[in-house]
């Protein structure tokens, strides 16, 4: 995870720095044990090395600032460091205005999730264009079939052509593009296992006749170093103009992300997570950095909050809550919002010092969201609507017989639901804060929120 990075970095830093003071020996001190954390977490070495002299040059001689401490100026340091070589700002992509064509080429190794994001980046563009995906993997019929069938689910329609080669698919798919007005088309090339000659060759020839305004990659970001390489071999074929990391959550070490700029010399342009399409966005070097120093990320957490609330639902559960309405059907929809942002986990980990969180509560908590989800299902609406009822002991046990919970796991959903409406009171209509996902006191209190 991102935030093994953080744990690292927190440990050595407050061992190294206890005195207060950067000095060259503190500094030579604390290199090889950043190394260990960066290679821990699949860094590319030719990454590694550069970073470290980097970190030492402008660590070695540094003035502290009054009110700053030696900690906090190397975590500055560091920080700058890591923005540096994820890719310092967000980019996007040079799409035309409606109406001009754009097309975008999609390329990668198999299993890297390249049909998938060629859906999420129909659905993300959606709107202020007229998307149409092409099926150019001729080789998986499997590939065609998926590609048809999340384009059904997005409403975008899917070009495909049997039993011709990959660039002529491509060409008379731009060709009905103009045709129907479709002003971004997002063409899905063949997967490969590696960087064979044949496929590459035909890839190349797929660019020549789209003339893409974008050749992304799509890199698996489990694959850590090895992203960085496959993207220096890509960019021998085609001009790459940027790279989407897919599967980056929870289970990412960081490596790719750290490597892949620097090697391929290619910035990062989104980032995705799981299989839902709406899964994607975009990659923000600052905010990763973040959270690789333990810092969180507060301003991606609060942008997944409002993807799942609108500004009218915002302003209803407030209006609700100001007249002490804040029931368990809200509960529950808090509940289903945190799910869909990643689950309480993944939320979790946006939080700043999140990672110090011990992570048997955090796994507990999680069991509890969803046994939470079971038993406000098996309340009756009337109870539902009004949690006093709730106090009755006959009710409560026949709600956990029926949710297939125990009732300790009743008693504790109305502990965190009390907790849960004196937090959003406070936060006046839904920003997720600790406190409301269910984590005790002493659990939070050495937290620096």
């Amino acid at each position: 995870m991102l935030e093994s990075i953080a744990k690292g970095f927190d440990k050595i830093l407050s061992e190294v720095f206890k005195k207060g003071l950067i000095t060259e020996s503190n500094i030579k001190e604390v290199l090889p044990e950043l190394k260990k954390i960066l290679i821990e977490a699949d860094v590319n070495y030719e990454v590694v090395d550069i970073f470290l002299q980097n970190v030492e040059k402008k660590a070695i001689g540094q003035q502290i600032t009054k009110g700053v401490s030696a900690r906090e100026k190397f975590i500055k340091i560091v920080f700058d460091e890591l923005v540096y070589f994820l890719g310092e700002g967000k980019k996007e992509l040079k799409i035309k205005s409606k109406g001009n064509r754009s097309v975008i080429l999609l390329a990668g190794l198999q299993g890297s999730g390249k049909t998938t994001t060629a859906a999420k980046l129909a659905k993300f563009y959606k709107g202020q264009k007229f998307p149409l995906l092409v099926a150019a993997d001729i080789y998986r019929p499997a590939a065609i079939e998926q590609l048809q069938i999340l384009g059904a689910q997005i409403g975008v329609e899917v070009f495909t052509q049997s039993k011709k080669p990959a660039d002529k698919i491509v060409k008379e798919a731009l060709n009905y593009a103009d045709s129907k007005g479709l002003d971004l088309v997002i063409i899905d090339t063949a997967g490969r296992l590696q960087v064979e000659k044949e496929l590459m060759d035909e890839l190349k020839l797929i660019a020549n006749v789209s003339r893409p305004d974008e050749s992304l990659l799509v890199v698996d970001s489990m694959m850590g170093q090895v992203a960085a390489e496959v993207a220096r071999e890509f960019t021998k074929y085609i001009k790459l103009s940027g790279v989407i990391l897919t599967k980056f959550d929870s289970d990412t070490k960081g490596g790719a992300a750290l490597s892949v700029k620097h090697i391929a010399n290619v910035p990062i342009i989104f980032s995705t997570s799981g299989e839902q399409l709406d899964a994607i966005d975009y990659f923000y070097p600052d905010r990763i950095a973040q959270r690789m120093i333990g810092m969180g990320d507060i301003l991606s957490l609060v942008e997944k909050a409002q993807k799942q609330f609108s500004e009218e639902e915002a302003e209803k559960l407030a209006e609700r809550l100001e007249k002490s309405k804040f029931d368990f059907n809200d509960m529950l929809t808090q509940i289903e919002a945190i799910s869909k942002m990643g689950g309480f986990d993944s939320v979790l980990q946006m939080i700043p010092a999140g990672q110090k969180i011990n992570q048997n509560k955090v796994a507990m908590q999680v069991k509890r969201f969803a046994n939470y989800k079971v038993i406000i299902q098996s309340m009756t609406k009337k109870e539902r609507n009004n949690p006093l009822l709730i106090n009755n002991a006959s009710r409560r046990k026949r709600i956990a017989k029926g949710s297939g919970t125990k009732l300790i796991d009743v008693l504790q959903l109305m502990k965190d639901y009390d907790n849960m409406k004196k937090m959003i009171q406070k936060t006046k209509g839904g920003k997720i804060n600790p406190e409301m996902l269910g984590l005790d006191p002493e659990t939070l209190k050495n937290l620096k929120l």
